[in-house]
């Protein structure tokens, strides 16, 4: 049986991508990282957003042109098919309005503007990129996976042109399956209820974890990732959510759900998602298959930042010069992964605690992690729970530029002091 790497969501983090392929064992042969013993498998989302997109576009077809690596559709690929091609009247298959324009505006500036014919190219290649693999002992979608929606696409997994227009109709049956399986399944919030995503736009439906079985749960128990803001109030009955994804039924890995940086964690025993927000200073994850039918939560790696941590890089020493940026990355990486989310929520609500607490808590050797996660994390910050260590990581993603710099430069104030030691991040 063949080994699988699955890739999360890249985003234009080339980078981040060269380096997770070195760690994991893949070298440049011919140009294309090849492994002796395994393959890739990307879950899209290769485009928008990040800063090196061409390249990251070349890497990934080069593995799949030399047989390394497989991939499929994400939604980004889908909606710029769709930005891309006419509709017929004067417009196209995806309205050229501000937000979908800013949505797509750094591929547009990175590649379909200064290397016009090069892009058509890459749309055309887009197009013959499958929407899932069923390889039989393992599933990969970049959403959802959902039997009757690949059933309605009549057992093809590529877009045809009459797929792709019939796709883009709103209230088709074509429409609702792409929607599924490449931006996963939605139900509306009650009225008066919305959320703002990590995008900045305001939205009256949520995206739910279509893997449970919906009856019974309320709008905030179905959020995806959990939303603080959602209702405690029952979901109406919904047939999409009545079975979920059956743990007899093979795994099956997604991207696409901008799950806040964290150590990776399985969504279900056959059920894990590999998008840990790369274009949000998160990592870039990858799970490792080996044939297992019952997924293991060991078996994320993740590369934060735009390199990899090193051996070397296991202790700093005090006497060295401040770190650079991508050092103290991985060394704030090191605290969320080692440490009781709700003491590191101290770091995100408090900045000016941040020395008080890194000098009380985490020792010089790094020898142990938090004993107890049920203890009082730090004085009146009050008792950690999977309430706490959602809002931290929350916040953390909600965070802009100048605040992760202020809690960085803090970070290194505590360098030079030896209040801090650097660890890699996961990384087997």
């Amino acid at each position: 049986m063949k080994k699988y790497d699955i890739v999360g969501d890249i985003h234009g983090h080339a980078d981040t991508l060269r380096a997770l392929l070195k760690k994991l064992g893949y070298e440049e042969h011919d140009g294309a990282y090849r492994h002796p013993e395994r393959s890739v498998i990307f879950v899209g989302d290769f485009i928008d957003r990040g800063p090196k997109i061409r390249e990251t576009l070349q890497i990934v077809r080069a593995m799949m042109e030399s047989g390394s690596a497989l991939a499929v559709m994400g939604n980004h690929e889908y909606n710029a098919l769709c930005f891309h091609t006419p509709d017929g009247r004067g417009g196209h298959l995806r309205p050229h309005t501000t937000e979908k324009v800013t949505q797509h505006q750094a591929t547009l500036e990175q590649i379909a503007v200064p290397f016009p014919d090069e892009w058509r190219d890459w749309v055309a290649w887009f197009k013959t990129l499958p929407l899932f693999l069923d390889l039989g002992a393992l599933r990969v979608v970049h959403a959802c996976w959902d039997d009757d929606q690949v059933a309605c696409l009549n057992g093809s997994n590529r877009l045809t042109d009459a797929l792709l227009h019939a796709s883009a109709a709103k209230g088709t049956p074509e429409y609702r399956a792409i929607e599924v399986l490449l931006k996963g399944k939605e139900i509306e919030l009650p009225d008066g209820h919305t959320f703002v995503t990590k995008d900045g736009v305001e939205r009256h439906e949520i995206r739910v974890k279509w893997w449970i079985p919906g009856a019974g749960k309320t709008y905030y128990d179905l959020s995806l990732p959990t939303c603080e803001t959602a209702p405690r109030l029952l979901a109406p009955a919904n047939r999409s959510l009545e079975r979920g994804y059956a743990e007899t039924e093979p795994p099956v890995i997604v991207g696409h759900y901008w799950l806040a940086p964290a150590k990776p964690e399985l969504l279900a025993p056959n059920v894990a998602c590999v998008d840990y927000s790369v274009a949000k200073d998160g990592p870039l994850v990858v799970y490792r298959w080996d044939g297992e039918a019952v997924l293991d939560d060991g078996k994320f790696v993740c590369c934060f930042g735009e390199h990899a941590a090193t051996e070397s890089e296991r202790v700093a020493d005090n006497g060295q010069e401040p770190p650079s940026q991508d050092a103290l990355n991985r060394a704030m990486g090191s605290i969320m992964e080692r440490y009781s989310w709700g003491a590191f929520q101290v770091i995100l609500t408090d900045p000016e605690r941040l020395r008080a607490w890194l000098v009380e808590n985490v020792p010089q050797e790094q020898a142990e992690p938090w004993a107890d996660p049920e203890d009082p994390a730090v004085g009146e910050q009050g008792v950690v729970n999977a309430d706490t260590e959602q809002k931290a990581l929350e916040l953390w993603g909600e965070l802009n530029k100048e605040e992760r710099e202020k809690i960085m430069a803090a970070v290194r104030e505590l360098w030079g002091k030896g209040g801090v030691a650097l660890l890699p991040i996961n990384l087997r």
